[in-house]
């Protein structure tokens, strides 16, 4: 869903990144990731974490009320698909 998003947001112009991480834990390694997301960044350097799979779009201002939403800030960055699949071939 992550990739789909992507390339749609992508087709319009819109700069995004896909992240791969584990919203249960800090620090995690590649093993450990289980989810997908993605980072929109505006013209001025704010940030939304998109996460397809509850539907719901985090600030940086909601950590303020829940700081498990940190975690969106942390995980494997990959400019576009092919990158992320590159490095889960080099990985497995």
């Amino acid at each position: 869903m992550a990739v789909d998003l992507w390339q749609e947001l992508n087709d319009k112009g819109i700069k995004s990144i896909i992240v791969v991480g584990n919203i249960g834990k800090s620090y995690e390694t590649f093993v450990e990731c289980n989810h997908a997301w993605l980072m929109v960044y505006s013209g001025e350097g704010s940030a939304a974490a998109i996460d397809l799979a509850c539907t719901k779009v985090y600030t940086w201002e909601d950590v303020r009320s829940n700081s498990q939403i940190r975690q969106y800030w942390e995980g494997f960055v990959y400019e576009k698909p092919t990158d992320l699949l590159a490095d889960f071939h080099e990985r497995w």
